[in-house]
């Protein structure tokens, strides 16, 4: 039954490693449990993150794992780079950076140094994410550099601490479902 949430779709089968399979669902005690409730996951326990991590996770690893692949097989801006710098917005348990990372060993072997600016309002999926990360350098030839930072945004003003981070300058910036959360939410007009 897992099988269908790691399969973005008929035609590309994507599976999670199985050392990240069993790492999320053995180590992490992630949980199956699908469900069509409120994914402003924000506000979450701890509990409800083990389930998202086990039912959500899969699925946004393949997304963004199909996503950058086609991406890199088209463009190869970041050919000439060693070290690229990527900001999340919103990295939850942190699937759609994984994915992206997978995505990335296969397309630039010259990069050997990954850094990460992770920014989610959830510090249990903050959690999450640094216990992925740390597993994952050791199943990758990439050196990871995760900086992960509890934001939280309340209303549109919150959202001028954004000009401070985007300042740095990303060679990737990437959301995926923190845009939803605030709508979810109806935290702005």
């Amino acid at each position: 039954f897992l099988d269908y949430h790691r399969k973005f779709n008929m035609n590309s089968a994507i599976i999670l490693p199985e050392w990240l399979d069993t790492f999320i669902f053995n180590e992490r005690k992630a949980h199956y449990c699908p469900s069509n409730c409120d994914m402003t996951v924000i506000d979450w326990d701890k509990g409800d993150i083990k389930n998202y991590l086990g039912t959500y996770f899969p699925r946004s690893y393949a997304e963004s794992y199909c996503i950058f692949n086609e991406y890199f097989t088209k463009e190869n801006n970041l050919q000439l780079k060693s070290r690229i710098s990527i900001l999340d917005f919103g990295c939850g348990t942190g699937g759609e950076f994984f994915g992206l990372l997978s995505a990335l060993e296969n397309h630039y072997p010259y990069i050997k140094e990954v850094v990460v600016n992770a920014f989610d309002g959830n510090h249990y999926a903050l959690r999450e994410f640094e216990a992925i990360a740390d597993e994952y350098q050791k199943h990758s030839r990439l050196k990871i550099e995760c900086r992960p930072s509890a934001i939280t945004i309340d209303d549109f003003y919150d959202l001028e601490i954004l000009n401070d981070i985007f300042s740095d300058g990303y060679d990737i910036i990437i959301t995926f479902k923190a845009i939803c959360e605030f709508v979810t939410k109806q935290q702005f007009e």
